[in-house]
């Protein structure tokens, strides 16, 4: 009688976020860097040295210079998606909740600044519902978390990391008892 082979190992959930949550952050500085030079107002500079900080995981000198960023531009919503993760990292879920709402909120009024045209401005804006998605679901809202997921692929149907939250957030959702 032959052996069934072994089961895989699950992944390491947070490793797996880690690794999605840098993606991230990786893919959005490609789109706004494409439009920030149409920042005149030195917000630029902040986000950088953001996006560094984020890089080397010292998440409280990103969060400080992404709300440089935010202060000197206030429409600035990549700043504010990436303060966003950066907060969660904190597990400052309130302030992370915040950001992203503000990110989500620039992108889908059209108020935001260095939005990059066309495909890349659907890409970001589903990125910022799904940041906000993966903050909620993170903040253990998990109900409150799939709508946003939702979007995400509205928005961008190809959009591979709203659908991983998306299948996360299902898979939470059967152990949620339902009110």
């Amino acid at each position: 009688m032959s052996k069934a082979p072994p089961s895989p190992t699950p992944p390491n959930e947070k490793g797996v976020i880690l690794k999605l949550m840098v993606a991230l952050l990786v893919f959005v500085t490609v789109l706004v860097r494409l439009a920030m030079s149409l920042l005149p107002d030195g917000s630029t500079a902040a986000y950088n040295q953001g996006v560094e900080a984020f890089t080397q995981k010292n998440y409280a000198g990103s969060v400080q210079a992404f709300k440089t960023a935010t202060e000197k531009n206030p429409n600035f919503a990549a700043a504010w998606m990436n303060r966003a993760l950066a907060e969660m990292e904190l597990k400052d879920f309130s302030a992370a909740q915040a950001s992203a709402r503000k990110s989500v909120d620039l992108l889908d009024s059209g108020r935001a600044d260095g939005l990059p045209k066309g495909k890349e401005a659907n890409a970001m804006k589903a990125q910022a519902h799904a940041n906000l998605g993966m903050v909620l679901m993170q903040s253990g809202q998990v109900k409150d978390a799939l709508p946003e997921l939702d979007k995400a692929l509205a928005t961008d149907p190809g959009n591979a990391k709203a659908e991983t939250w998306k299948l996360a957030v299902d898979g939470l959702r059967k152990k949620v008892p339902s009110p």
